[in-house]
């Protein structure tokens, strides 16, 4: 049975994962399409994740590796950094997703 986050998530999302400095620049060596249910920020996002101007929440569905730090998501064209993150299972264990919390690129 799919997870609530895998039933909703309709967004188109690539996460870019593998950090690598490049002539003083980084860039990633991993490009993973995902689908997500995307939401901006409320009070206690921002409490949790401390001060993120312009945030967002981004609710992933399941991968075959988690998330890491540091990394970006890119959803309609803007890419944001990510602050945060969650991996969300029940209580058998199974993974249900997880909640990135990340902020645009300025």
């Amino acid at each position: 049975m799919a997870s609530i986050i895998e039933k909703y998530a309709s967004e188109d999302v690539t996460l870019l994962q593998g950090p690598v400095i490049s002539d003083g620049k980084t860039t990633f060596e991993d490009s993973i399409s995902a689908k997500a249910i995307v939401s901006d920020f409320s009070q206690a996002d921002l409490d949790y994740f401390g001060r993120i101007e312009a945030g967002r929440i981004f609710y992933v569905s399941p991968l075959d590796s988690p998330p890491t730090l540091p990394g970006q998501i890119i959803w309609n064209g803007i890419t944001h950094d990510i602050k945060g993150i969650r991996i969300y299972k029940n209580l058998s264990g199974l993974l249900l997703g997880y909640k990135l919390a990340a902020a645009a690129k300025g």
